[in-house]
């Protein structure tokens, strides 16, 4: 069995944490400033959402992958439980994408799978520099399909 190579020390955390940050400083501002009993109404119920609202979001951007020779790895650096794996043999393309007006307003790796019609796209936000040369080199060290959009 091969040993997996972890992109995890490449990816920039900071944009998804600064999300969860803020979610959750919102409802303890509010609990300072009303008090506790603001929790026991309908309205206290918003802060809750907006909590909710930017964990997901701030999650949805937190993907990174682990390579080896048989598969792929793609896991959530807040949602540790989660682990998707791709068989080398339905991989059809892995590709990168960066779209939007800044160098890193979205990017992410889109993995199509050959018995699906469907794409698989996982946001993975800013990532270091060296990220996609040593991605490329080992996609085509384990000889994955991969093509870079830009």
């Amino acid at each position: 069995m091969s040993q997996n190579y972890s992109f995890k020390k490449y990816s920039y955390k900071g944009s998804g944490l600064i999300l969860i940050a803020i979610g959750t400083g919102f409802p303890i501002l509010i609990a300072l400033d009303y008090g506790i009993s603001i929790f026991t109404t309908w309205i206290g119920l918003l802060p809750i959402v907006f909590f909710l609202a930017m964990l997901l979001i701030g999650t949805i951007q937190l993907y990174y992958l682990e390579i080896n020779q048989q598969q792929i790895f793609v896991k959530n650096l807040i949602l540790f439980w989660f682990c998707k794996a791709y068989p080398k043999n339905e991989i059809q393309e892995i590709s990168y994408y960066a779209r939007g007006g800044r160098k890193n307003f979205k990017e992410g790796i889109q993995i199509k799978l050959i018995h699906r019609r469907n794409k698989k796209c996982y946001l993975m936000t800013s990532y270091a520099e060296p990220f996609w040369s040593k991605m490329e080199e080992k996609l085509e060290t384990h000889n994955y399909p991969y093509t870079v959009k830009k």
